[in-house]
């Protein structure tokens, strides 16, 4: 899954750039971990990328220093208008888009992690968005730290875990028993087939689901399951009531006999609807 998530990094910068995934983007200006000091000859102003690693170097290159509650113990960073956080800090490197309330950083932590989409977000990580006040912003599948950074700063709102359920803080559960390894996923289960992805694990569904890898895993919703194609029904995880209508937007189009069998023994619950 993470080799997905590099070929999509443009896509992210052109989202948070456009502000709404729907506004008008300049191609100058997307890149991932580039700032706008990227010299004119393909390279890098490594004033500007190279002055984050200590509090040291941000007095030296006259950067503001992170606010701790900025910043989590892994070294990502969060930026953004509503944040008291510095786009410039020495822990942020690069705020893609500062005018959006609140967003990731792009630094080293992000880079190494390669985050994905939220779509089909992998095991014991959860999505978060930008936008608070609209869970549908929730757009990243992120370390479990990068959700508590959010909640800290008081974003919990928009994060989400991977199921689409509402942040609680609870940690994802690692239960010791497998209903039916190959079919199940995460904690004591081994882990999915070729080309799938365990997804949707969180409190209320501490075992997850075996979906199809992003790049080929067909989305529906709960209200119109004929997207799938044919052999496939659409499965929709079950979670809090004000978070269902995001839920039942976001299903998984898997193999029929898979999607019946999740939604009469997933723990926590579910719905498999046919075209």
């Amino acid at each position: 899954m993470r080799a997905f998530a590099l070929a999509r990094c443009g896509l992210l910068a052109i989202c948070l750039l456009a502000a709404d995934c729907g506004g008008r983007v300049e191609v100058s200006q997307i890149g991932m971990g580039q700032p706008d000091s990227a010299t004119s000859d393909g390279g890098t102003d490594t004033a500007a990328t190279d002055a984050y690693a200590t509090d040291a170097d941000a007095e030296d290159s006259g950067q503001p220093e992170a606010n701790p509650h900025c910043v989590s113990p892994g070294g990502f960073a969060i930026c953004g208008s509503a944040t008291e956080c510095a786009p410039d800090s020495a822990a942020c490197v690069y705020c893609l888009n500062p005018d959006l309330p609140v967003l990731p950083c792009i630094n080293d932590a992000w880079v190494a992690d390669s985050p994905d989409f939220c779509w089909v977000c992998e095991d014991s990580r959860v999505c978060v968005g930008f936008t608070p006040g609209d869970p549908s912003s929730t757009v990243f599948c992120v370390l479990f730290e990068v959700g508590q950074l959010y909640a800290a700063a008081g974003f919990a709102d928009i994060v989400a875990y991977a199921d689409y359920s509402a942040w609680t803080g609870e940690p994802v559960p690692e239960p010791t028993t497998c209903l039916q390894d190959g079919l199940y996923c995460g904690g004591h289960c081994g882990p999915c087939a070729a080309g799938q992805v365990c997804t949707g694990r969180s409190p209320r569904h501490p075992i997850g689901i075996c979906a199809f890898e992003p790049m080929l895993q067909k989305e529906c919703t709960r209200a119109d399951p004929s997207q799938c194609p044919d052999g496939t029904a659409c499965f929709v995880f079950e979670v809090d009531a004000a978070s269902q209508p995001r839920a039942d937007s976001k299903g998984y189009c898997l193999p029929i006999d898979a999607c019946k069998q999740y939604a009469t023994g997933l723990p926590g619950g579910g719905w498999c609807s046919a075209g």
